[in-house]
């Protein structure tokens, strides 16, 4: 750490310090080879712009840095970056392809990526060392995948992301599906800080097709489940207090303590009501239709628990 920390010093003259603009060159362990312009030194790393927005680089990360031109940094290309979201690919896409710089490819929309790499990428699925196996070495790729869970994870999507020249897996979880939710992970998955509110574009994508993601933490259908098993209860209690009543109260040719007797017939009966909603309400909530299916009109909506 301190031979690391000797490195960014010398490399980062006092101009750097003061309001000069200062680029450089870096070479990460995450096979990543950025060059930036640096914004601060921090105690976590070292903040600095890309062309895609702003990010923190954990020291650790560093290999190697040196000092590079502001016509050089103007002269980068974009980055790329390949999703594959059966799941939420619309959404996640859009997020993406709001990032300035970025290149984003999927298998319906390969924008410029070589069609042999597309199918090969599209057969990888989320398999990270298979997809690493279809770039090129000398461009470098993003690689994210947005699937729902296959641990015991209780977050609706799992987002990963690997550079393809790297080995380290980012794993981000989505507990609740919302542009603000997929805006911010989709930025934090490859390193970059969002950039403020959520773009149009973003909330439109999860609207487009007339599809609502559902929200994990909801049933559906639970509403009309209540509403069936509190009509049944209340049936079925209503029809057993008549019951206890009838068999509870004495005969004509036996009215002698009949009104003494009537003491004790209604509790009983309410006895029977209360059991009789029970049972009542447990059938009524059986009895309630299930929800139609989410509209297949998106890619995504009928398939968000699913696994695949």
């Amino acid at each position: 750490m301190l031979r690391l920390g000797l490195l960014v010093t010398l490399a980062l003259p006092m101009g750097a310090y003061a309001q000069d603009r200062q680029f450089r060159a870096l070479e990460l362990t995450d096979g990543r080879h950025l060059e930036a312009e640096i914004l601060a030194t921090e105690p976590a790393g070292l903040r600095m712009r890309i062309p895609q927005g702003e990010t923190l680089i954990s020291f650790e990360l560093l290999v190697n840095i040196s000092p590079i031109t502001a016509a050089e940094y103007d002269a980068q290309k974009p980055m790329r970056l390949w999703v594959h979201s059966p799941a939420i690919l619309e959404p996640l896409a859009a997020a993406y392809k709001a990032i300035p710089a970025l290149v984003v490819s999927t298998v319906q929309d390969p924008n410029g990526l070589e069609p042999g790499a597309v199918i090969q990428l599209d057969r990888c699925a989320a398999d990270f060392s298979c997809m690493a196996e279809a770039v090129d070495p000398d461009q470098g790729m993003w690689l994210v995948t947005a699937l729902p869970p296959s641990d015991e994870s209780t977050a609706a999507i799992i987002l990963r992301a690997r550079f393809s020249g790297g080995s380290q897996i980012e794993r981000k979880e989505l507990s609740v599906l919302s542009p603000d939710a997929v805006w911010g992970q989709a930025h934090d998955a490859i390193g970059l800080i969002p950039p403020g509110p959520t773009p149009r574009a973003v909330k439109e994508a999860f609207t487009a097709t007339g599809t609502e993601i559902p929200d994990p933490t909801k049933v559906p259908g639970r509403g009309k489940r209540i509403a069936y098993g509190v009509g049944g209860g209340v049936a079925s209690a209503a029809v057993m207090f008549g019951v206890g009543m009838l068999l509870g109260m004495p005969s004509s040719d036996a009215a002698v303590g009949a009104d003494a007797d009537k003491g004790s017939v209604v509790p009983a009966a309410l006895g029977l009501a209360a059991g009789g909603f029970v049972a009542g309400a447990a059938l009524g909530g059986s009895l309630a239709p299930e929800p139609p299916p989410v509209a297949a009109s998106g890619s995504w909506g009928p398939r968000i628990r699913g696994r695949w």
